[in-house]
């Protein structure tokens, strides 16, 4: 069914406009297990926890904040990351949307009006090595600048940042979201793409990768297989 709609509505966009325009929210956001629903004071493991608000965004405009479980989207029970994020990307800029989140245990409905993915979403360094990693692992990167690292609250920090996830690759099964920093790839801390690209022209076997991701304060250790 998502697949029916997902054609269905970049179809409408084509002949509208002549061009695909995807939707942005402006948030990071995970899916939650036992142990964060617990945390978050959920009677269950459901919805989608916001852990990072981008300054600006259409989510910040419409009060969404960091620790938000959002529960539904146009009155309609989401039941992963992945769910809300194509939604949200088939979803025509400049349209008033109504999102049901939960906050301090209480459920609250908000207004947001869905701005237009920024041209810059996702991309990523134009090496060979890049576009290995992206092809194997579904992941795309791009240069963490001092203004970057600012917004998303890595001063100080050293890494590469996941620029855009492909749904449904390793990356993506693995829980990695755009906007989270790669700080280590086989135990051997990176600094910048030069790094990464070392990194993987010597890595004895490009089909599992270990890797130290840090989402705002903390990090933590993925292994992905190659797809």
């Amino acid at each position: 069914a998502i697949l029916i709609n997902m054609v269905k509505a970049i179809k409408d966009q084509l002949q509208k406009n002549g061009e695909v325009v995807r939707g942005w929210l402006g948030v990071a956001i995970q899916d939650i297990d036992e142990k964060l629903a617990q945390s978050f004071g959920l009677d269950e493991a459901r919805g989608i926890l916001v852990s990072e608000v981008q300054d600006g965004s259409p989510a910040e405009k419409a009060g969404i904040e960091q620790g938000d479980v959002i529960i539904k989207l146009n009155g309609i029970e989401l039941q992963s990351v992945n769910e809300l994020r194509n939604k949200i990307a088939l979803i025509i800029p400049n349209t008033e949307t109504e999102i049901t989140l939960i906050r301090d245990g209480k459920e609250k409905t908000l207004d947001v009006v869905i701005g237009e993915q920024p041209d810059d979403f996702g991309k990523v360094a134009k090496s060979q090595a890049g576009r290995d990693f992206l092809e194997n692992f579904g992941l795309a990167f791009q240069e963490l600048t001092p203004e970057l690292a600012e917004q998303l609250g890595y001063q100080g920090e050293k890494g590469v940042l996941i620029g855009d996830v492909e749904p449904g690759g390793p990356a993506d099964s693995a829980g990695l979201r755009p906007g989270q920093l790669i700080q280590e790839i086989n135990k051997k801390p990176i600094k910048d793409i030069s790094d990464l690209r070392a990194i993987l022209k010597d890595a004895p076997d490009l089909k599992q990768v270990l890797l130290r991701v840090r989402a705002g304060k903390f990090s933590q250790y993925v292994v992905l297989v190659a797809k």
